[in-house]
């Protein structure tokens, strides 16, 4: 399987304000990120805009059942 898309916090916030993503992503201000660059992963949380995303540094574990119920991923 190969590994998602990364883009840096300037083309999020872009993205996050065009209306394909309608303000559906979530970069968590917690998080230290050196490497500059974030990753996408869907979230349980959506509206009627669509589903919710968080961005989330490379090589973040999204199977550690901590992570998975902080950020609600599926």
């Amino acid at each position: 399987m190969s590994s998602p898309p990364r883009y840096t916090r300037e083309a999020l916030t872009s993205m996050n304000y065009g209306t394909l993503w309608n303000h559906g992503i979530t970069v968590p201000k917690d998080i230290k990120n050196n490497s500059g660059v974030w990753e996408l992963h869907a979230t349980g949380d959506c509206d009627l805009d669509g589903r919710k995303y968080v961005a989330l540094p490379p090589g973040t574990n999204t199977k550690d059942p901590e992570i998975k119920a902080k950020y609600n991923l599926m």
